[in-house]
């Protein structure tokens, strides 16, 4: 019921990262990790063990919680920006790389908890597409068959199978194309919330 786990996504890509932090998180024991992959802290960590500053302190709380509790005191800086012909004074913001890669994380796993059952159920449609377009290629041949040996009950049976295969096939790529739609379109809006993270200044 204890896993142990020192540095786990050493050499890992965005995959196979994705692929153990679902791991991870369906182990119904206590998870004991030394990491410094964001990712895995904002979606797993509830208690953290912090080393700063030559100290050793226990946090009770979520990586999120502990970055708004001031995290590692240098994530967010306000830099004010002079101008000689105004009374105004305009703040840009700037941000440590570090906290680029935190919101960079944090943005991805949620782009991931969006994206992957939007993709298997498009996977699992299209296979379903693919089973009624055979089955209705079968019920074509037994109709020419039925046609040729003038068989009026089957011809009337066959019909109505070839009629619902029709309408499942329609009715899946009806699906088929809102599920595309709704990808796209959410692939874009996290795309540019990353594109805006790329566009803040940092230091």
């Amino acid at each position: 019921n204890l896993l142990l786990l020192d540095e786990p996504t050493n050499h890992l890509d965005m995959y196979a990262c994705d692929a153990l932090l679902a791991a991870i998180d369906s182990f119904r024991g206590a998870v004991v990790m030394v990491t410094h992959n964001e990712m895995l802290l904002h979606a797993l960590a509830d208690r953290l063990i912090v080393f700063q500053n030559d100290r050793v302190s226990v946090f009770e709380g979520s990586y999120q919680r502990f970055i708004e509790k001031g995290g590692w005191g240098d994530e967010v800086v306000v830099a004010k920006s002079a101008r000689e012909d105004t009374d105004e004074e305009p703040f840009s913001v700037k941000v440590t790389k570090k906290e680029k890669r935190r919101r960079r994380s944090a943005i991805i796993i949620e782009r991931a908890k969006i994206h992957k059952p939007l993709e298997g159920r498009i996977v699992q449609v299209e296979n379903e597409i693919e089973t009624h377009e055979k089955a209705l290629n079968e019920l074509n041949d037994a109709m020419q068959e039925a046609s040729q040996a003038q068989d009026g009950k089957s011809i009337a049976k066959i019909s109505q199978s070839i009629h619902h295969c029709r309408s499942t096939i329609d009715r899946l790529f009806n699906e088929l194309e809102a599920l595309t739609t709704t990808l796209n379109e959410q692939s874009a809006l996290f795309q540019d919330r990353l594109d805006q993270l790329d566009r803040l200044g940092d230091f």
